[in-house]
């Protein structure tokens, strides 16, 4: 995702089956980039390595991700794809 985010979120839309027209896909990679996200202190930027999370994380975070997963966006259509994965 580092050499090509714009190409990874546009893959992992339409593997989920919501792809996106151009303007969006820009729109949302830039809304989900690490800068933009460290910026708006969404996150703690990290080193991004595949699995990292596996050391910050335990099953009861993943409960609390997926609880607020189905409380904010649980009646989104566009969504609905994503809950196969939780």
């Amino acid at each position: 995702m580092k050499e090509d985010l714009e190409g990874e979120v546009g893959r992992l839309a339409a593997f989920i089956g919501a792809p996106l027209p151009a303007a969006k896909l820009a729109s949302l990679t830039e809304r989900v980039s690490l800068g933009s996200m460290a910026e708006r202190k969404v996150i703690t930027v990290r080193k991004c390595v595949v699995g990292d999370w596996q050391e910050h994380l335990t099953a009861q975070d993943w409960a609390a991700v997926d609880d607020m997963f189905q409380e904010r966006l649980g009646d989104v259509p566009l969504v609905a794809g994503l809950r196969r994965f939780m």
